[in-house]
């Protein structure tokens, strides 16, 4: 039973990362926020900078790197390995500086299925060997 659901919540999660870093990062322009914005000004600071760095286009890149090897059972583990520290990097940066509900649950959700799917693969499968072979 948990073996097909950590497939599927896998097979979800990944197509999630693939959408995120192709629609957010990849194909998108950097976020501008207006004048207006309900957004704190030390949140939009770091963004633009991030924008402006690059650092953004190379999250995509692993954000779609990672949810596609979350698609194919054989390497789940490299796909953890690459999304669970960015997604919570991710939701650090929201909880500390955005605070915004809706922006901590759009990538909370998605950290917390990382995190079960994690300790799944560390308590029923090989682990680290199995990455290796």
């Amino acid at each position: 039973m948990y073996q097909k659901t950590t497939w599927f919540l896998s097979f979800f999660i990944g197509l999630f990362f693939i959408y995120v870093g192709i629609s957010k990062h990849l194909l998108g322009e950097c976020i501008a926020f207006g004048p207006n914005s309900s957004i704190p000004e030390d949140f939009v600071q770091l963004i633009s900078t991030l924008c402006k760095s690059g650092y953004l286009k190379m999250v995509g890149i692993l954000q779609v790197l990672g949810g596609l090897s979350l698609l194919w059972p054989r390497f789940n583990w490299f796909g953890l390995i690459l999304l669970t520290p960015i997604s919570f990097v991710i939701f650090t940066f929201h909880l500390l500086l955005d605070n915004r509900v809706s922006e901590m649950l759009y990538i909370g959700i998605p950290m917390i299925v990382l995190v079960f799917i994690l300790q799944y693969e560390m308590k029923h499968k090989l682990g680290w060997k199995r990455l290796f072979k």
